[in-house]
């Protein structure tokens, strides 16, 4: 009697097991960095990004300058030029220059951007991030609009998957926008 009440309790739990529904995806959580280091070591301006950044040394030539910045949480790095121009032409090439880069690697993709501007610091630009998987998803540039302009593209690792790279840009984007409003020019 108590064999055949287990036999049937057994079959009583694999009859209740028959509807499966599979797990929904789960999307993966970047949480914004805390602690901030400021980058002072510049010839041209002054930020503040994220602690435990490793900061490449700068190279100069002329009014030229080129920083790199490895964000190894995010698995990305920031490639930043520097550039200073004396004629008024200067400032609509840099842009336009700025503008054609961003055409090329996103090409058809929806970009997001936003725009900032604080006329005491005399900085003024733009973000423009994507959630697709292109070769750099979050760009940016920033200027006094008179003799200065800063552009900085940030590039995913090989070792980061397309799928992953969406939640990873909307943080970066945040962590660009970041060290667009500590920006100080020198």
């Amino acid at each position: 009697m108590k064999a055949k009440q287990l036999i049937l309790l057994f079959l009583l739990a694999l009859c209740g097991c028959s509807d499966y529904y599979p797990k929904p995806k789960g999307f993966l959580r970047v949480d914004a960095t805390e602690a901030f280091q400021p980058i002072d070591s510049l010839s041209f301006a002054c930020f503040s990004t994220a602690a435990g950044v490793e900061v490449f040394p700068e190279k100069t030539s002329g009014g030229e300058a080129w920083i790199n910045l490895r964000y190894p949480f995010y698995h990305a790095e920031l490639y930043g030029t520097y550039h200073s121009f004396s004629n008024k032409d200067g400032l609509a090439r840099l842009s336009n220059d700025f503008y054609d880069l961003l055409d090329r690697t996103a090409g058809a993709e929806k970009l997001y951007y936003a725009r900032y501007d604080d006329s005491l610091r005399a900085t003024y630009g733009y973000l423009y991030w994507s959630d697709a998987p292109i070769p750099s998803p979050v760009q940016f540039f920033v200027t006094d609009s008179l003799n200065r302009f800063f552009r900085g593209a940030v590039y995913f690792s090989d070792s980061l998957s397309r799928e992953m790279q969406a939640p990873y840009s909307r943080a970066l984007s945040d962590e660009m926008m970041r060290l667009i409003e500590t920006f100080n020019w020198k």
